[in-house]
């Protein structure tokens, strides 16, 4: 089982300071280049629904529930565009 990474003292933190430091670590624990690529995704995504410059411990669960919201919202177009390419190969 892999361990958690904790970042601590992140009381003044912003949300892109945060990512970063939680890169950072992932990078000394060795983590793939897969791995941070991922994350960096996400964290894009994020940033598109909350500035990163909001410090860390002002992100309420509302932000968070936006965020899975959208990220919902994009799968389902996704799904959709799909769909429709499918249909148009059939016929």
């Amino acid at each position: 089982m892999r361990k958690k990474i904790v970042i601590t003292n992140s009381k003044n933190l912003t949300i892109g300071e945060a990512h970063d430091l939680f890169i950072r670590k992932c990078t000394v624990q060795n983590l793939s280049e897969k791995t941070l690529k991922v994350y960096k995704n996400h964290f894009g995504l994020f940033a598109l629904t909350i500035d990163v410059n909001t410090p860390i411990n002002s992100v309420t669960s509302a932000a968070i529930d936006d965020f899975i919201l959208y990220l919902k919202e994009i799968v389902k177009k996704i799904i959709l565009k799909l769909l429709k390419k499918e249909i148009i190969l059939i016929l």
